[in-house]
């Protein structure tokens, strides 16, 4: 199992921006935790006076380490139940733009909600985790899930996506293919979230936000307090309409140039 190589990873460090990320392994034919190698790199540096673990700890070195493993293995993909378990610890999770991006494409492959690990990075980043989610994954529900956040970047690459889900837009919902008048939030039911919004949240939408995080806590934390690899299914389409509703923008930035960010405020835009 791709869980069981983490623990042949003797290093892998969330750097600050200023720094890089070392990756090194045990060597297999020494002594156990005797002697380390550096794996090869392009842009490897000397490591003098650095120090090492050995395995991760942390969920920012878990996500660091699954990255590693993934560029050199794209089958490696971490669990179900571990990216429902790190969204649940999201707002714990200090991630650089670079793996929030990698840990958003698992997301995408996985049916694991993925607006709220966009926030912050460039479209241009957004566009390339989208174009290749869409040339490797082939389940209906996660096609339309990546076509629903192309949507967000504009009618043009919305259409890219699409047109590169090839024959499966067949099978795809009637609505996907065009980006509804409501907005593209409406291709992640945003009619359904009106509904649960009764009359204790008619007149403030911080309770009824509140609430809805409240609800999606609840999903993501019962993966791993029920010991299963996914919610129901759903628990996960109501899932992925809040993670829309509480953390994607309007697109009206998609207008914007490529160093705009992803989660600039819409009334901003």
């Amino acid at each position: 199992m791709k869980e069981t190589l983490l623990s042949k990873i003797a290093r892998v460090v969330e750097a600050p921006p200023e720094s890089e990320i070392f990756v090194l392994s045990q060597d297999p034919t020494a002594e156990p935790h005797k002697r380390f190698i550096i794996d090869d790199a392009p842009e490897a540096i000397p490591v003098k006076g650095m120090s090492f673990t050995i395995s991760p700890v942390t969920g920012e070195q878990e996500v660091a380490a699954w990255t590693a493993m993934w560029a050199g293995d794209s089958a490696a993909i971490p669990p179900s139940r571990t990216l429902w378990r790190w969204y649940a610890e999201r707002d714990n999770l200090k991630l650089s733009e670079k793996l929030r991006l990698q840990l958003a494409e698992f997301c995408l492959l996985s049916d694991v909600p993925t607006f709220y690990w966009l926030r912050g990075c460039s479209s241009e980043s957004i566009k390339g985790i989208l174009l290749d989610a869409i040339s490797r994954k082939t389940n209906r529900t996660n096609v339309e899930v990546i076509v629903g956040i192309a949507s967000f970047l504009g009618k043009h690459f919305h259409r890219e996506i699409f047109s590169r889900s090839k024959g499966r837009s067949k099978r795809l919902s009637p609505r996907v293919p065009n980006i509804p008048m409501g907005g593209p939030q409406c291709l992640f039911a945003k009619e359904i979230i009106e509904v649960k919004r009764d009359l204790r949240f008619r007149k403030s939408e911080s309770l009824f936000r509140e609430h809805l995080l409240t609800r999606l806590n609840e999903i993501a934390t019962r993966v791993t307090e029920m010991n299963v690899e996914q919610p129901g299914v759903l628990d996960r389409r109501e899932a992925h309409e809040i993670d829309c509703y509480l953390y994607a923008q309007s697109d009206k930035y998609a207008r914007k140039t490529a160093e705009n960010k992803f989660d600039e405020q819409s009334e901003q835009d």
